[in-house]
């Protein structure tokens, strides 16, 4: 469960921190829940590795440290360009221990210039690291020693896989150097990578080197390089003039370290690198210094050759050794010729199927030499004990020599021809500018190896002028489509080059997408766009950057004009920098403590909060600048909280629980002596523990077991969690002394033979401990409850007994009851016997009596009144005297399932007299037949029933099923087939059932051949098949032979018109199709509309046209439209409307063409009044009076006078001052008559806490003190809660004596809160004893010439409490 917890603790912390950490992948995550993954998208994030060097980085993108690493840039260190990952100031290096992912992108313009780590590279040095899947290009140039490798310095126990460096390295001092990695330190391993960098030895004196083209040295237990190849040169410049210097350069491993147990594995590896002027050593695989193992061998006695072991397989170099030094002999001064000879190894190595290409190496004993043929065979029938799943050659990329399949050299075709297929516009290009003009017009066809073609732009190609541009004119360019892999494929073109021209004229297009920035962050123009017009008739739109303006300053907020000028000419925009202000905190990295133990304080040591702007940066907040909560009082996970500015984040802590390992009784308790069941007293009795975190101090939580019932010395365990020490006591019995009657019987009367009821008796007793317990168990004796009168009840308990008295009265009847038969029949005797009589006496209790008298009997139908005596006592008791009906009455009638009822009513009231069940009836019994049995169903036997209540007479019992009866003959079901086997069957003849089964072997295919169809350009083909003529399976099937395809050549060019598209058009080698390459779309006609031309009264129109105005295609033809001529019949139309005050005109006109044919004046309306009501004024408001205007024209008659506003009414809200424990709120105001506020009212938050100290107790000799709580003065609340000060230890006096004639004077030193002092001293056998308060006390009297022998002790005294020091002691001679 934990793991599944920390897998969710990882995911929820993931998801608050998107919006401020590099993006997350949530499977990458799910795969190592130990390590944080990251993505890299910025310059910014990929610097940042070094702040986790055991995460996982998976780069989003290319990223592209040009600009980053150039002096002065974001990512420059000191002027030193790219600080390696990890790389320390000391030069030392903290190692990357996690993984880097590149996902194929690309890390470009990586500058290190001079690094003050010695160990160089993208990271300083990697400790079981893994990179892959990465290219990295730059510059490395070191002139001090070093450990270089363009990805790492120092390779412990990495991985390092399909990488490859395109880093030019520039050495000028001792040093490790290789492609990818410098040194290889532990198991290593470097697989499917590749270099294409130079490594260039600038010579001079002192210098010794290890250059590999992939790794410089294996200082290992174990280096692995598999897969990989070296395209880089390694060469020397400059001139070593009788200095010393020692090279050992090599195309993949420059040496192997033999001060080490260092093993090397080489396989299926490759240099078409040159390395050339290399003094003492050279090699083109591997070189040593110490190893005969793919090493060059050297003439001369110079030093010896260690031998370790070292494999080499499956390699080959094509590279050339083209220079050869010469170095002076350490020990005869002469000079010697270096001749470079091997390559594959020496003579201690494992060396197997290795080849060079003949030429390239003068002799190797250890690796086959190759012709320039046989190494170019497409299928590698040279190259022994090679697998073809590993190697490739593929003569159509100009790389002819095999390439590994899974690290390709290049997979670009070979070009074979370049021809210019179309050429729109002239080149051009103006001087001291970067870039071509108009290579995007120029069209070319390129042919290739594999016979394919294709036409292209050359917009994105690489070019070179031929001659340097100096002036104006015509210059020849080459173009290359391909210049890394074809450098001798090119075509020439002419450029005219031009003066720059000076724009005269800009204007703003379109401003920037965002027009908002963040303080500090930095700006971003994208999609601002200016059209710059030039004095040579140009206009151009162009896309500017911040770096092209001036204004802008991302530090200042506030609004700025940005300005983009060109030849002294300018256009400008504004846009607004929003200030910056945090939003959240995030807690990036914990303290490096995370584990405590209760009560424990924090440590935020290593821990980095950041801040967290609106802008998305986030910048590390200082540990004192941040306000930190906890609660470590509890055990288990705590999260500790982390404010700043009013934002909160948090992060999780283990608490381990504070437990006592061991305790120690330093005082038992004053109370040694208890009575059973009492709890031991812990007053005086001090314990210290000590913690599992060390602690030791004194405790109050401890626990003290119960004492056992057992009497005599016992000992109590004392517990301080799972720590026990132990107290010894003294336990006496419990014993009761006293009896007391609490509460006296509810009952004290009694009538006699009553018995005595002890409810509501309470009984305690007190015993010995000072306890009163109330108890059940006491004993009553025994009490005469038969006589009359007062009794004495006397309770026992033990040895111990109380009485209480109870009154005894005599036993009298005080009623009778009568109950009994109350029904007889008319005739029927009357029976006393029936009568049940009871006596009720005055003790409340009854019996039944028999000797009492009942009469008033007569027997007659109705109510007989019968009178029942006893002892004076008297009952009435009321009988009923039926008279029988002669009639039975059916009340229910009997079935054959139930019986029957009926009863005789009496005559007089109707109540039942008698009552006579009736028997059962018959049932009616009816057959349920029986079915057979057969061979698929059971049977059933005959049954009976009754028809009126279904009860079953005979039960039907089940007959089992019957057996099948088979058939003699055999049926077929299934008919067989081709393939498949049919089937007969033999069945019941009873029930059609399968009885046995037999197969009926298959008949076999009847094939006939389906022929082969010839594939064409477009349609496909098939091989040759075959196929059942019966079943129509297919016995071969007919493979489908893909199209050929067409094979178009001869392209003719045409130009574009309205209606067609610029083409190029090929027809087919094979067949009669055509193709057409559309180069770019048709014109399009451009149509201009005719406008229509309306016909007058008096001229003729035109209707609407249109038509192109490129190739003059009519679209729609205008037509001609004749003059209407006047139309007369129009009614009087309104020209100008009267209004108030003047008069209007209407007018008679043309209908076509509204020419004024006759007109006519309007009188004028007059006004129509209306008022305009007065306003009253308000508080802030003005008034007005009534007025008049005209509701048809709108003008004023009377003028509305304005009357000025009431002003407000202001009245006072009264303000609270804020406390402790309460918010207030400031004065304000508002006025009365409208409500409106005048001055808001304020909270003011509440104030901090007036902290004080109460009930402190100071600490004494006899009592332990107290520092006292922490409370508000204000509020009362308490804040903390004091210590416990542990009593004062009485120290005993130092003390001086000063012997004088007669006497001695005695300085005591003094001790704080004592009593007084008690001296002792003697000069014989007797002491005599002094009591003194102060410091100096002289003693007098003394013997002369004798010794005195004093003792001093502190005395403390509080009431009956004594305490003693020890005694300090002097001897001195008396003058």
């Amino acid at each position: 469960m934990r793991k599944i917890y920390k897998i969710i603790s990882i995911l929820m912390s993931i998801i608050f921190f998107m919006s401020v950490l590099p993006q997350v992948d949530l499977l990458d995550v799910l795969a190592d829940t130990t390590k944080t993954t990251y993505r890299i998208s910025t310059v910014e994030d990929l610097y940042k590795i070094r702040e986790d060097l055991n995460g996982i980085y998976i780069l989003n993108n290319d990223i592209d440290l040009t600009k980053a690493t150039q002096k002065g840039g974001i990512c420059d260190y000191d002027g030193t360009g790219w600080n390696p990952i990890g790389a320390l100031e000391s030069g030392d290096y903290n190692a990357f221990k996690g993984t880097l992912d590149g996902r194929g992108h690309k890390i470009t313009g990586m500058r290190i210039y001079n690094s003050k780590s010695s160990n160089v590279g993208l990271f300083a040095g990697i400790d079981g690291a893994t990179i892959k899947d990465l290219t990295v290009s730059g510059t490395i140039n070191s002139a001090k020693k070093a450990t270089i490798g363009s990805f790492v310095g120092t390779d412990t126990s990495g991985t390092i896989s399909d990488c490859h460096s395109e880093v030019d390295m520039h050495l000028k001092s001792s040093g490790t150097v290789g492609g990818i990695v410098g040194m290889t330190k532990g198991k290593a391993s470097i697989k499917n990578c590749s270099n294409k960098g130079d490594i260039e030895i600038i010579v001079t004196n002192g210098v010794g080197l290890m250059i590999g083209g992939i790794c410089g040295s294996a200082y290992s237990t174990e280096s692995n390089i598999e897969k990989c190849y070296n395209a880089g040169d390694i060469y020397e410049s400059g001139t070593l003039n009788n200095g010393d210097m020692e090279v050992h350069g090599s195309g993949i491993l420059g040496a192997v370290n033999t001060n080490a147990t260092a093993t090397a594995t080489i396989s299926n590896c490759y240099n078409s690198g040159n390395i050339q002027g290399m003094l003492i050593f050279s090699g083109t695989i591997f070189d040593s210094m110490s190893a005969y193992a793919i090493c060059p061998v050297y003439n001369g006695d110079y030093g010896y050759i260690k031998r370790v072991p070292v494999s080499v397989k499956n390699c080959y170099n094509i590279g050339k050794i083209i220079k050869v030094n010469t170095y002076k002999h350490p020990t005869t001064g002469s000079w010697v010729t270096n001749r470079l000879k091997g390559s594959f190894g020496g003579k201690t190595s494992t060396s197997q199927d290795n080849y060079y290409l003949e030429g390239t190496c003068e002799t190797e004993d250890f690796a086959r030499p190759l012709t320039q043929a046989q190494m170019t065979t497409k299928n590698m029938m040279f190259y022994e004990g090679w697998s073809k799943d590993e190697w490739i050659v593929d003569d159509n990329t100009p790389y002819k020599y095999p390439q590994l399949k899974n690290n390709r050299y290049t997979t670009n075709l070979e070009i074979t021809k370049i021809e210019v297929a179309e050429q729109k516009n002239p080149l051009r290009y103006y001087i001291g500018t970067e870039k071509i003009k108009n290579l995007e017009d120029l069209i070319i066809k390129i042919y290739y190896a594999d016979g394919t073609s294709k036409m292209t732009y050359c917009k994105n190609f690489d070019y070179e002028f031929q001659s340097k541009v100096s002036d104006p004119r015509d210059y020849e360019v080459k173009i290359y489509p391909d210049k890394e892999y074809n450098p001798n494929k090119y075509i020439v073109a002419t450029v005219i080059v031009t003066n720059v021209p000076k724009a005269v004229a800009i204007n703003l297009v379109s401003l920037p997408n965002n027009t908002e920035f963040y303080e500090g962050k930095s700006f971003n123009f994208t999609g601002c766009n200016v059209e710059v017009a030039y004095d040579n008739g140009e206009l151009i739109t162009k896309s500017i950057d911040f770096n092209s303006t001036t204004g802008g300053d991302i530090n200042v907020p506030g609004k700025q004009t940005i300005t983009y000028t060109e030849d002294g000419v300018s256009v400008s925009f504004e846009i607004n920098v929003i200030p910056k202000k945090i939003v959240g905190i995030s807690v990036t990295t914990k303290p490096n403590k995370t584990e405590y133990y209760q009560d424990d304080k924090i440590v935020l040591t290593g821990m980095v909060a950041k801040a967290i702007y609106n802008s998305g940066v986030q910048t590390v907040i200082s540990n004192n600048d941040l306000n930190v909560s906890y609660d470590f009082s509890k055990a288990g996970t705590q999260k500790v909280i982390v404010n700043y500015e009013d934002f909160t984040d948090s992060f999780d802590v283990n608490v381990i629980a504070k437990v006592a390992k061991s305790i120690e009784i330093v005082n038992g308790p004053t109370k040694k002596i208890y009575i059973q069941g009492q709890k031991v007293e812990t007053e005086g009795m001090i314990v210290k523990a000590t913690f599992n975190n060390g602690e030791v101090k004194e405790v109050t939580d401890y626990t003290v077991d119960m004492p056992t019932m057992k009497t005599g010395l016992q000992t109590v365990a004392v517990r301080c969690g799972d720590a026990v020490a132990y107290i010894a006591i003294t336990v006496i019995a419990r014993e009761p002394e006293q009896l007391e009657i609490v509460t006296e019987p509810n009952k004290t009367t009694y009538v006699e033979g009553d018995e005595l009821d002890t409810t509501g008796l309470k009984v305690v007793a007190r015993f010995n401990d000072g306890t009163v317990e109330e108890i059940n168990d006491f004993q009553i004796l025994n009490v005469d409850m038969e006589s009359i009168g007062t009794k004495s009840v006397k309770i026992t308990y033990g040895n111990l007994f109380v009485t209480f008295d109870i009154k005894i009265i005599e036993k009298v009847v005080e009623k009778i009851t009568v109950e009994g038969k109350n029904s007889y029949i008319k005739g029927e005797d009357f029976d006393p016997n029936s009568l049940i009589v009871k006596a009720v006496y005055n003790n409340g209790k009854s019996e039944e009596i028999k000797d009492f008298q009942a009469t008033g009997f007569t027997g007659n139908v109705g109510k007989n009144i019968i009178k029942v005596e006893y002892k004076g006592k008297e009952e009435t008791f009321v009988v009923i005297v039926h008279e029988s009906d002669e009639q039975w009455t059916i009340v229910k009638k009997a079935t054959c399932s139930s019986e029957g009822e009926k009863v005789k009513y009496c005559k007089d009231c109707g109540e039942i007299v008698y009552k006579e069940k009736i028997n059962k009836l018959p049932h009616t019994i009816v057959i349920d037949r029986g079915v057979e049995a057969t061979c698929t169903s059971t049977g059933i036997t005959e049954g009976k029933h009754c028809s009126v209540c279904d009860e079953v007479i005979e039960k039907q019992e089940v007959i089992p099923m019957l057996e099948h009866t088979e058939d003699e003959k055999w049926t077929t079901i299934k008919k067989p087939t081709c393939t498949n086997e049919g089937t007969q069957v033999k069945k019941c003849t009873v029930c059609g059932k399968v009885m046995k089964t037999k197969s009926i072997e298959a008949k076999g295919h009847n094939i006939v051949i389906d022929e082969a169809v010839e594939a064409t350009c477009t349609k496909s083909g098939l091989t040759e098949g075959s196929h059942c003529i019966v079943c129509d399976e297919i016995i071969v099937a007919q493979k489908t032979v893909a199209a050929l395809g067409h094979k178009y050549a001869n392209f003719v060019h045409k130009s574009a018109t309205c209606t067609e598209p610029e083409v190029a058009v090929g027809k087919c080698e094979r067949c009669d199709s055509t193709k057409t390459a559309k180069i770019s779309e048709a014109l399009g006609h451009y149509y201009v509309t005719d406008k229509k031309v309306e016909p007058t009264c008096t001229k003729s129109g035109l209707t609407e046209g249109s038509h192109c105005s490129r190739c003059g295609l009519v679209k729609i033809k205008q037509e001609e439209i004749p003059a209407t001529g006047h139309s007369v019949e129009k009614d009087w139309e309104l020209e100008k409307k009267a209004s108030c005050v003047q008069k209007g005109l209407k007018v008679k006109k043309c209908e076509k063409c509204d020419e004024v044919l006759e007109s006519e004046e309007i009188e004028a309306l007059g006004h129509d009044i209306v008022k305009d009501e007065a306003v009253e004024p308000t508080c802030s408001k003005d008034g007005l009076t009534e007025g008049e205007h005209c509701s048809r024209c709108g003008e004023i008659l009377i003028q509305q006078k304005r009357i000025d506003a009431l002003g407000h009414n202001i009245v006072k809200d009264e303000g609270t001052e804020s406390t402790c424990d309460r918010k207030g709120i400031t004065d304000g105001s508002h006025c009365d008559r409208c409500g409106e506020i005048i001055v808001r009212q304020i909270v003011i938050p509440t104030k901090t806490h007036t902290i004080i100290e109460v009930d402190s107790t100071p600490a004494t000799y006899f009592e332990n003190g107290y520092t006292g709580n922490i409370v508000c003065k204000v509020c009362g609340e308490q804040i903390r809660c004091g210590n416990i000060i542990l009593k004062l230890k009485l120290n005993k006096p130092t003390l001086k004596v000063k012997a004088l004639k007669n006497k001695a004077v005695i300085k005591i030193g003094k001790i704080k809160g004592i009593t007084k002092y008690e001296i002792r001293y003697k000069q014989g056998k007797k002491w005599i004893k002094k009591y003194t308060k102060k410091t100096t006390y002289t003693l007098k009297k003394l013997h002369s010439k004798k010794k005195v022998t004093i003792r001093v002790r502190a005395v403390v005294q509080d009431k009956s409490k004594v305490l003693y020091s020890k005694y300090c002691s002097k001897k001195v001679r008396v003058r």
